[in-house]
């Protein structure tokens, strides 16, 4: 068989077409493929800003909520702060008249403890006339904001007095002569809740910084409402100010 030019063109051409027809089909495939994928990921895409949208509706809505109850729960706590403040303060006020006497040794066959307290009021304290109280008996259990030890440590410790005073007078007259018990190993302190004795602790620590200091000649502790001051004066008639309202040089 001969083989022609244009025989030989001929098969070219029909080569060239079916490559192109090829081409043409491959290419509308692509295109249809990268529709899909454009449509696909487009689809995603919405379906996952929606998503997030939802996401953050939700996250708003539970801030609001968290925001109402924070605000809710700040009211409670104020509320229970006043609560606890005016319980404490009518703790100290229904306390105030009250002393406690550490260290008086427990009483022996034939003793009573009302001659054993007259005594140390008139023989420790010297005061002539025993102070006029209500109520007088011995604790049972340790109390908790005062912790004082017997001069003798090998005995036990007799329970402290409690003793309740007919007025605020009273109950200054014996504080004014608590220092005398020095040395005795008796000690008179005031019935405070436990919640202020960390302060009174502190209180007493400046009390005896300022009689040492010798800034003023007379110094006491004194409940304030739930809390306690310290009052200080120069004289005897001079009235008590306190310690805070002070300018000390």
């Amino acid at each position: 068989m001969v083989v022609t030019e244009a025989f030989v063109e001929k098969i070219l051409k029909e080569a060239v077409t079916k490559l192109d027809s090829r081409l043409s089909a491959f290419s509308v495939s692509q295109t249809a493929t990268k529709n899909q994928l454009s449509a696909e990921i487009a689809s995603q895409f919405n379906q996952l800003k929606s998503e997030i949208v939802k996401l953050k509706s939700e996250i708003e809505e539970k801030d609001t909520i968290i925001a109402a109850l924070q605000s809710t729960l700040d009211v409670q706590i104020k509320a229970t702060d006043s609560t606890n403040q005016r319980l404490l303060e009518l703790e100290v006020r229904d306390r105030r008249l009250n002393l406690i006497l550490h260290g008086l040794t427990k009483e022996k066959h034939g003793e009573t403890l009302q001659v054993n307290f007259v005594e140390v009021m008139k023989n420790n304290l010297g005061l002539e006339d025993s102070p006029k109280i209500t109520r007088l008996f011995r604790i049972k259990q340790r109390f908790d904001n005062v912790s004082v030890r017997a001069s003798n440590s090998t005995k036990k410790a007799a329970p402290p007095v409690m003793f309740s005073c007919l007025n605020e007078w009273e109950v200054q007259t014996v504080l004014k002569s608590v220092g005398k018990l020095k040395g005795s190993g008796m000690q008179i302190c005031t019935d405070l809740p436990p919640e202020l004795n960390a302060r009174r602790n502190l209180l007493l620590a400046k009390a005896k910084e300022i009689r040492e200091s010798k800034s003023f000649a007379f110094v006491r502790l004194k409940p304030n409402g739930s809390s306690l001051k310290l009052e200080v004066r120069n004289a005897s008639n001079d009235q008590w100010i306190a310690y805070n309202d002070v300018a000390v040089s």
